[in-house]
């Protein structure tokens, strides 16, 4: 296609000339400006993480002192060192502790277990059924070597947070009893969600607890109260208070950034993972914006250079096409610009040209029906109509003579037949006529086939005086019985139909025969568009009956057909009734 085509050469030649370039350059533009996109984010992330960490340990450092407010009251601290309550100090108990679950919205409810009583006291803003409660035993063997311990755990669909406080008379060294607050998740959620894209990137909050690290928060709901990827296990041994490294978390390449804090022996960590393609994602923006600028520049430059070039290969495209519909037989050419210079002229005595040779095959065309037709009515004079006449009667009153009436009424029916079709006096009849000559050759055709045929004809009274040529019906029956009955051992059907609608007459024949494919039917109307002429080997058949409409009508005749195989194939005539 290039090497014949001159117009590509030039086309390919001037997009290689600014492409190149073009390319090398973006290439370059994109890994340095990925680079530097990925710096500014790693600054930009470690600065906003570093506030989260300082919110979060702000946040911890309030949830640790309302587990410690209880040291403060003297009355209720002497009231924990007593083996046992009356009816009022128990009062007095559960009323601290509703004051105290009421000091912060988050605070869901509140569990004391005394050390001097065994008694378990709890009180909570929602029921309690269904509420992760650790057994007694657990939470005294976390606090067994420590005096706090803070924990996640998930209840049901939610996440809760847990802080354990053991509770102790300092100068004796007596443990008085043990502490739980029950916080919801939503502020700790609040302040780490400002920290990310949720949709894509990943937030961890660690807390160390003697050596041993608590997940506080994770951005994945369903990961929540599982063990830490191993993917970001190297940044809980990181000596250096920030740090990144490049790894793959659940198969997803991306950046690991990460920063401790330390703060009165308490150690938090917070590692957040950030998706490649986030960073790429930046400098592929930044990329296509250049690639915009610099695709639009070079259409500039080559549409420049190809309009001149276009301008003179499009008019000679378009004639070249057109020259091809014509091989082909199609006269219906594309209409032509208006042009003064030599193409323009050339176009004019190209259509000049088609119209006069469309004009002479019209007039060879019709010759040749013309001929035809004469050759047959010669064929049928023939045969003397008197003759056959009175010979057909004399068989068909033999018949009846001998009792077989059967006989009689085919012959009269054959008589008919060929009365009709040899009357060479008209070649323009009444529709009824027509209907009255199928009727007679679709009964002949039932006594040779019996139960194998059957057949139904439907013609509206307003359409029976409508004038139409000659044999139009006739050789599309036939199709239907050489195509649908002879070349099948099942049984037939064929439907014929008239209706007059919207200045037409429309005819409908339908068989129930094999069919005819998708691509045959293509075929056929290409073929008509063409004004092909059949052999007369071929007899008149469809070709035939479609092009002496075509020829007596005009373009104000259509048809259509469709076909499901041993269903339904129909073929439709439109017959306008102001032409012909």
């Amino acid at each position: 296609m290039i090497r014949k085509s001159l117009y590509m050469k030039i086309s390919c030649l001037l997009l290689l000339t600014a492409a190149i370039p073009f390319l090398i350059s973006n290439t370059i533009t994109y890994f340095s400006t990925a680079r530097a996109l990925e710096d500014n984010m790693i600054h930009t992330n470690l600065s906003l993480m570093q506030q989260g960490v300082e919110h979060t340990i702000s946040y911890m450092n309030e949830l640790e002192a309302l587990s410690l407010q209880w040291y403060f009251d003297k009355a209720l601290f002497q009231l924990l060192e007593k083996k046992s309550l009356n009816y009022e100090e128990t009062t007095y108990l559960e009323n601290k502790m509703i004051s105290l679950l009421y000091s912060r919205e988050e605070l869901q409810a509140i569990s004391y277990y005394s050390n001097q009583n065994g008694m378990n006291y709890k009180r909570t803003k929602e029921p309690i059924d269904g509420k992760y409660m650790e057994k007694q035993a657990m939470v005294e063997e976390k606090l067994r070597e420590r005096f706090l311990f803070i924990e996640t755990a998930t209840v049901g669909d939610e996440v809760v947070l847990y802080v354990h406080r053991k509770l102790v008379d300092m100068p004796k060294g007596e443990i008085l009893g043990y502490l739980t607050l029950e916080f919801s998740y939503e502020q700790l959620e609040l302040i780490q969600s400002r920290l990310l894209d949720q949709s894509n990137e990943q937030l961890y909050v660690l807390y160390n607890q003697a050596d041993e690290f608590t997940v506080l928060y994770q951005t994945a709901k369903h990961e929540r109260g599982a063990k830490l990827d191993k993917a970001l296990e190297p940044a809980l041994s990181q000596e250096k208070t920030t740090s990144y490294r490049h790894i793959e978390l659940q198969k997803i390449k991306g950046l690991s950034l990460s920063i401790h804090s330390e703060e009165e022996g308490k150690s938090y960590i917070m590692i957040k993972f950030i998706p490649k393609k986030n960073i790429t994602a930046r400098a592929q923006e930044s990329l296509y914006m250049i690639l915009v600028v610099q695709f639009v520049t070079l259409l500039l430059i080559i549409l420049l250079a190809m309009v001149v070039s276009f301008s003179i290969i499009s008019p000679i495209r378009g004639l070249i096409r057109n020259i091809g519909r014509v091989e082909k037989g199609i006269f219906k050419i594309d209409n032509f610009k208006a042009r003064e210079d030599e193409i323009g002229l050339l176009e004019k005595r190209f259509q000049v040209m088609v119209l006069a040779l469309k004009d002479l095959i019209l007039k060879q065309y019709k010759h040749r029906i013309e001929l035809t037709t004469s050759q047959l009515k010669v064929l049928q004079a023939q045969i003397n109509p008197h003759f056959l006449n009175n010979i057909l009667q004399t068989i068909g009153t033999y018949a009846l003579k001998q009792g077989v009436p059967q006989i009689q009424e085919r012959i009269s029916e054959l008589g008919a037949i060929l009365r009709y079709s040899m009357d060479m006096r008209e070649e323009i009849v009444e529709f009824e006529k027509e209907i009255a000559h199928i009727q007679d050759y679709l009964s002949l055709q039932k006594s040779r086939y019996q139960d194998r045929l059957y057949y139904f004809i439907e013609s509206s009274e307003d359409t029976r005086h409508i004038k139409v040529p000659k044999m139009i019906l006739q050789p599309l029956v036939e199709n239907c019985i050489v195509h649908g009955i002879e070349e099948e051992l099942g049984t037939g059907f064929i439907h014929v139909s008239s209706v007059r609608y919207d200045h037409f007459l429309i005819i409908k024949i339908i068989d129930s025969g094999k069919g005819i494919e998708a691509m045959q039917i293509s075929k056929i109307h290409q073929q008509h568009s063409r004004n092909q002429v059949h052999s007369e080997e071929e007899g008149i058949g469809l070709m035939n009956v479609l092009n002496r409409l075509s020829l007596a009508y005009g373009e104000h005749f259509t048809w259509s057909m469709t076909s499901v195989p041993y269903v339904e194939t129909m073929i439709e005539l439109r017959i306008p009734l102001d032409r012909g």
